[in-house]
């Protein structure tokens, strides 16, 4: 084992969420199709060897996390990793795209990743189509120090592996190197206004705060009142799950009526999931018409050579969303969220996830807010549209993203992502308890519903 540097300042919060069991993992799920209409005879097999090329081609995938329970964990690599470990092969069925997504995300989040200090934190599912050469592979990692967009590279690199095509160490995409943490990838820059306020809203009193208007009345739905107990001895913190899927043709239609009025579709989802929840809320007689929003958003955009490297490279941008009561959608102010996430994604200036340099004990503060109500309705997590340059012998033509419930975060977490040619997959993940009603499952069920009718209203 050889140590490789200290941890980052977001690698050390997310490591806090792990180790406090506030957090779960995070899963890409791709269906991989064979072009030739034949699946491999042996699959375990063919992935076995797949995947010992992946992690020779990406150095988070063999690294390990020291003293993570300390203010000061160091990432190593492990010499060997033992595949039978990490991969694990379901029994093959016929069930539809929508219940095999479910399946394979409620499975993903009930198992946790094991032996943090001695096994890399990742682990992949895979779930074979009985009545076709088709199968699904779900990618579960621990967020310490690998993205969601480090999963669509994972799905990247082992659809290549799959094509049987040479690599070398020079090639995009190789990753030999461990990245280095966020906070020294990027030159962030943050301005006094900017530092100020979070700092005094940290360090006086609640009620001094509010009257320096530093801290306001919530107004906004953020689910329930307190969190829910949290699992004793740092045991796992349950998630659950809802997927929906929303067809190509429907999606294609949505995309362009969003170019229409210059907005892109996450500003989209972030007022019509707000719309949805105003409705069923309603009809459990609680009325809103505020919904605070979070999304995060890459920066290797901002990062010379991050591209394709797996790592932790996200901030987030929050937004207040009101709706109008005669649920009518307002493009205007969907455009202009857009233009503030471009904005905010496109810099290196004042970002939220910078400020965490400022504190002295991440792990102390991480805690605390798991004990403190959210400050969010919800958070919009959407990976785009994965595309495959050429099919040879496999493609993928479906892919999700899912997150697990999040002790320190948001009652809703809303997690998008798609293919190109294929439906937009959309999985909805909360911590049971999280929501501020009774009937949970009827709740997201009525979500989902509500979102659908609005997305294809919007399409038609």
């Amino acid at each position: 084992m050889n140590v490789l540097r200290d941890a980052g300042f977001n690698e050390r919060r997310c490591i806090a969420r792990d180790v406090l069991g506030l957090y779960g993992c995070i899963v890409t799920v791709a269906r991989y199709d064979s072009v030739q209409g034949t699946a491999p005879d042996d699959l375990q097999e063919t992935l076995h060897l797949a995947l010992r090329q992946c992690i020779d081609r990406h150095a988070a995938l063999s690294v390990v996390v020291q003293d993570a329970t300390t203010e000061k964990p160091t990432l190593a690599r492990l010499h060997h990793i033992d595949i039978a470990q990490h991969l694990t092969i379901l029994e093959p069925t016929v069930d539809h795209a929508e219940e095999i997504l479910q399946n394979l995300l409620d499975t993903a989040h009930s198992q946790p990743l094991m032996n943090y200090e001695r096994q890399p934190q990742w682990r992949v599912w895979v779930r074979p189509r009985a009545d076709s050469s088709s199968c699904y592979i779900a990618f579960a990692t621990s967020h310490a120090i690998m993205d969601g967009r480090s999963g669509t590279i994972f799905h990247q690199s082992l659809l290549k592996v799959l094509h049987g095509g040479a690599q070398t160490d020079t090639e995009p995409g190789i990753d030999i190197n461990l990245a280095p943490a966020l906070d020294k990838a990027a030159k962030f820059s943050i301005s006094w206004s900017f530092l100020l306020r979070p700092l005094l809203e940290e360090m006086l009193p609640s009620d001094m705060a509010s009257y320096l208007g530093l801290k306001s009345e919530t107004i906004a739905w953020c689910g329930a009142q307190r969190r829910p107990t949290l699992p004793v001895d740092h045991g796992m913190l349950p998630t659950a799950v809802k997927v929906l899927l929303i067809q190509p043709d429907t999606l294609s239609r949505i995309l362009a009526v969003c170019r229409k009025h210059k907005s892109k579709l996450t500003a989209l989802l972030n007022f019509s999931i707000s719309q949805s929840l105003a409705v069923v809320l309603r009809k459990r007689g609680q009325d809103y018409q505020h919904f605070t929003t979070s999304t995060p958003y890459d920066l290797r955009r901002n990062i010379p050579g991050a591209t394709n490297r797996m790592a932790n490279y996200v901030s987030a941008v929050d937004q207040t969303v009101t709706i109008d009561r005669n649920s009518s959608l307002e493009w205007e102010a969907i455009a202009h969220a857009t233009t503030i996430l471009q904005e905010r994604s496109s810099t290196l200036d004042d970002q939220p996830i910078a400020l965490l340099r400022y504190l002295s004990k991440i792990q102390e503060w991480v805690s605390k807010r798991a004990t403190q109500p959210s400050k969010e309705s919800f958070s919009v997590s959407n990976l785009g549209n994965f595309r495959v340059d050429h099919a040879h012998d496999w493609t993928i033509s479906q892919m999700a993203f899912s997150q697990s419930a999040d002790a320190t975060g948001a009652p809703l977490n809303i997690n998008v992502a798609s293919s190109y040619n294929g439906p937009l997959c959309i999985a909805i993940t909360w911590w049971p308890g999280m929501l501020g009603v009774d009937d949970e499952h009827d709740f997201a069920q009525e979500v989902c519903d509500d979102l659908l009718a609005r997305l294809e209203s919007i399409a038609a």
